[in-house]
């Protein structure tokens, strides 16, 4: 459950065409407080919309976006 992951420091999401979207970001991104690496590397229904809520995730140092 996303309540587990409060703690999650690194997600490997990449390759995740049709999973990834930014409604999955929208609801994510909540739960991982913690986050600081995300790897979304060609999850191609991702729009600016949903790397734009990245933004609420306070310890984020690095995105991986390439392909999307």
């Amino acid at each position: 459950a996303l309540q587990d992951a409060a703690e999650l420091r690194v997600l490997h999401l990449d390759a995740n065409e049709q999973a990834v979207d930014d409604e999955l970001l929208h609801q994510l991104v909540p739960a991982l407080p913690q986050l600081r690496k995300l790897n979304v590397k060609h999850c191609a229904r991702l729009s600016d919309r949903g790397v734009q809520c990245l933004a609420q995730l306070p310890a984020l140092e690095s995105v991986a976006l390439r392909g999307c």
